[in-house]
């Protein structure tokens, strides 16, 4: 009996040893290893009972689309254009050209359709965060186009963060489809953005569309001067005239889907869509009155718009037009500072239009102005006085008077006046010999 219990107790401790050696080989020997190992499958609701639990389909109008990496839920909104918006009306977008747009946003190329905004597609990300890294999910995508009388928003949201590659797929036709994209800050951030995620998910990124519109850039061009910021919610306050309510402030956004991901509780999530459909509307409103104030040849009711309109004018080599946006800023409300700025780039457009006599006006009432100093009237005159009319005598006096004046903040160009003043004497000299 002895022997046969000693006998088991050896077969029990050997299939002991060998379950514990079969369990040491099936471990990773590393971190490492463990990393390489086969990847934990992703997630897919199993049953509409399981889905009925989280379903935003009843909070919001959309469906759940089956995609080749799990369920994405797409919400569904249409914005008919005929409705008021704030105080911009939709319904313009249905009369733009190609030809309207083109002579207002130069980086537009040429062979877009000429029903450009009906082959324009909206574009705004809600992301995890603000980094442009692979760390970012843009969990909510926002796609809008107009079709008919109406602006159709879809919004692709990824219910997993394991389900990303889905969503991916299922907006790259969309993408790649619209000749035309616009964005506010996309160009910078989403678009960016879209193609890390694409890259990290081991996709190709969507071919680059035709062209690319970002309505910051074009918002700060006009409005930088008249508004605090150009923020899309700035705007839409102080342009569009269009008060949110209860908006979810953007900051919070992250914190509404990561506490969506734990508790599977809609309440905050249900905002974030509402705070994105806005912010494709508001692009669309936007557009229209960044179109609207460029086509305009009328003095705006806020002078550093026409201010800022000349310097756009200006950069795009359009003098007269330019020249006419300054004299409109001129009839408004300006400071002294300001005022004087509008004034010395007037002349400087009048005097590269051949212009001179006019420029010559300016720079002269510019002597006897308040605000800063203007030094640029005194050297430009000179120039004139010594090179046009001849007047080396009257040159001379102006450099003199701007050397004797010259405040502290504009020592480096008191070598500079030195130097023509020296150049006058001798000339003046020459003149008299």
């Amino acid at each position: 009996m002895q022997d046969s219990g000693e006998n088991l107790r050896h077969r029990l401790n050997r299939l002991a040893g060998l379950r514990r050696q079969a369990e040491k080989r099936s471990q990773p020997d590393s971190p490492v290893s463990e990393s390489l190992s086969e990847p934990a499958p992703k997630y897919f609701p199993k049953s509409s009972i399981e889905k009925a639990a989280f379903d935003l389909s009843s909070r919001l109008e959309g469906q759940w689309l089956n995609s080749s990496c799990g369920d994405i839920f797409r919400a569904e909104f249409i914005q008919p254009l005929s409705e008021p918006y704030g105080s911009c009306d939709l319904s313009a977008a249905s009369d733009l050209t190609a030809a309207d747009l083109s002579p207002l946003f130069p980086e537009l190329p040429d062979g877009l359709p000429q029903d450009i905004l009906l082959n324009t597609l909206f574009l705004d990300t809600e992301t995890t965060g603000l980094s442009q890294g692979g760390g970012s999910l843009a969990f909510l995508v926002g796609l809008a186009w107009i079709s008919g009388h109406n602006l159709h928003v879809h919004q692709y949201f990824v219910d997993q963060p394991g389900h990303e590659e889905g969503m991916l797929d299922l907006i790259r036709p969309l993408l790649e489809t619209f000749p035309l994209l616009v964005s506010f800050n996309g160009k910078s951030y989403d678009l960016p953005l879209l193609n890390t995620r694409y890259i990290m998910n081991r996709m190709r990124p969507p071919s680059e569309p035709k062209a690319h519109l970002d309505l910051l850039h074009h918002s700060r061009s006009l409005w930088k001067y008249s508004l605090i910021d150009c923020r899309l919610g700035t705007l839409e306050k102080d342009i569009l005239n269009l008060f949110r309510d209860e908006d979810i402030p953007g900051e919070l956004i992250p914190a509404a889907y990561f506490d969506y991901l734990r508790s599977r509780s809609a309440d905050a999530l249900e905002q974030v869509f509402i705070h994105n459909r806005y912010d494709m509307i508001s692009m669309l409103a936007v557009l229209l009155v960044l179109i609207e104030q460029k086509q305009s040849s009328d003095i705006h009711e806020d002078a550093l718009v026409d201010y800022a309109l000349g310097r756009i004018s200006a950069r795009q080599k359009a003098e007269d037009k330019g020249i006419l946006y300054f004299k409109q800023a001129l009839q408004g409300e300006l400071s002294s500072g300001r005022r004087q700025q509008v004034q010395l780039e007037m002349a400087r457009l009048l005097k590269k239009s051949g212009r001179l006599p006019e420029a010559v006006s300016v720079w002269n009432s510019l002597l006897s102005s308040e605000g800063p100093f203007p030094l640029e009237a005194y050297t430009e005159l000179a120039k004139y006085h010594e090179h046009t009319s001849g007047d080396l005598l009257q040159a001379f006096n102006l450099c003199e008077q701007a050397l004797a004046m010259l405040p502290s903040w504009l020592n480096t160009h008191r070598a500079d006046l030195e130097k023509r003043i020296t150049r006058l004497q001798g000339k003046i000299q020459k003149k008299n010999e």
